[in-house]
């Protein structure tokens, strides 16, 4: 049975004899899915966190312009007052 050859990679398609001692080929095609759901959980995770951090960004900079809104009139009548 030959293994399959991924695109990009340099590998040689290997073949396997029916006495081979080097383990089954169904505990490394579970080792693979294992660390293939690993790597899906590790990717929700930062998914997750870079839209929390997003959202914290998109807020405190709503925060910012609303006060910087309501700050505003305040800033310019106190210069007002000061000039009369």
């Amino acid at each position: 049975m030959h293994s399959l050859r991924i695109a990009g990679s340099s590998a040689r398609p290997t073949s396997r004899s029916a006495g081979s001692t080097s383990g089954s080929p169904g505990s490394a095609a579970s080792g693979r899915r294992a660390r293939a759901a690993g790597n899906n959980v590790v990717k929700i995770i930062l998914i997750v966190v870079a839209i929390f951090v997003g959202l914290g960004i998109l807020g405190a900079g709503a925060f910012t312009f609303m006060v910087w809104r309501v700050a505003t009139p305040f800033m310019f009548q106190a210069t007002r007052m000061a000039e009369v």
